[in-house]
């Protein structure tokens, strides 16, 4: 488990790319380095006061048309967390508490790099510049046993691939 994490890092580091024109975080668009039909992006909310930043992630496997909804949270922790929750577009959702409430794939670390290679450690803002990748170490183990539907995906890590601004 650890040679695969450490060789998915080493992967990232890799390939992200010399050059590529600043996106927003609201209009940044990825694709799964490891499965082709996922593709991650942002969608803003009011969130605010309750929860540190106006994002939501949205990991969609687009051979199901199956969506899996996280918001960000810094916590105690010295990493950038993903807390997950329902479909945010559904009618009547409401954000959990940052403290609780139900989170059908639990929680997880995200690490994003910029182009620069540094690993950005705060909450993401709408308008702030979006990573040419992310990683999302917990996220296979998730999909595949915890998601529903199960999802079998390998480990790997989140491109920056298009920004419609």
């Amino acid at each position: 488990m650890m040679k695969s994490l450490a060789t998915t890092i080493s992967l990232a580091f890799c390939l992200i790319a010399t050059s590529a024109s600043a996106c927003d975080f609201a209009s940044a668009r990825y694709q799964h380095s490891a499965d082709a039909n996922l593709h991650a992006s942002f969608k803003v909310l009011k969130l605010r006061p309750a929860w540190p930043t106006d994002l939501a992630l949205d990991i969609r496997d687009e051979k199901t048309s199956t969506s899996f909804w996280f918001l960000f949270d810094a916590g105690a922790s010295s990493y950038v967390s993903l807390i997950s929750t329902a479909d945010v577009t559904a009618k009547g959702w409401t954000p959990p508490s940052p403290d609780g409430g139900i989170r059908p794939l639990g929680s997880m670390h995200i690490f994003m790099w910029n182009k620069d290679m540094r690993i950005a450690d705060t909450v993401p803002e709408a308008q702030g510049q979006a990573p040419e990748t992310f990683f999302v170490p917990d996220l296979t183990e998730s999909l595949r046993h915890t998601a529903k539907p199960p999802l079998q995906i390998d480990q790997g890590f989140f491109k920056l691939v298009s920004c419609s601004k």
